[in-house]
């Protein structure tokens, strides 16, 4: 038998990956993800409707409490949540009482092999939350 040229098998490798990074990639983002750091308790919940919830607490008080609308963006790999309210602030790279209101903003997110495992504020990942569940809505 003879082997498929090198091109056939460039081809087949690259369409492989195009198709994990862009929808099915795209379908494992909603779920529930959490964070603590310095007394700060956040939690993003991505619901596959499309809806979210958004708490943040501070040394047991609730700072933030939001409902609103996202989509994940296929090209850059960010989920657009509006409106939204940030606890990190980009200048200092620290979380803050301080808090911004979005109309809309921008979370990234990080995956491992197939699947979301991770969303920032933060394009360096310096603070993030990571995946607890899969979406159930």
């Amino acid at each position: 038998m003879k082997a498929p040229p090198i091109a056939f098998l460039c081809c087949t490798v690259l369409a492989g990956c195009d198709a994990v990074t862009n929808v099915e990639w795209a379908k494992t983002v909603p779920g529930i993800y959490e964070g603590a750091e310095s007394g700060f308790k956040e939690r993003v919940d991505l619901r596959s409707d499309g809806s979210f919830q958004h708490t943040v607490s501070y040394d047991g008080k609730q700072l933030v409490g939001e409902a609103g609308k996202w989509s994940f963006d296929v090209h850059s790999g960010a989920v657009r949540v509006g409106p939204f309210t940030a606890v990190w602030d980009q200048e200092s790279r620290k979380l803050t009482t301080n808090v911004t209101a979005w109309t809309t903003g921008a979370l990234f997110v990080m995956r491992y092999g197939h699947a979301a495992e991770r969303i920032s504020p933060s394009a360096d990942f310096s603070y993030q939350l990571r995946k607890q569940t899969n979406s159930t809505r």
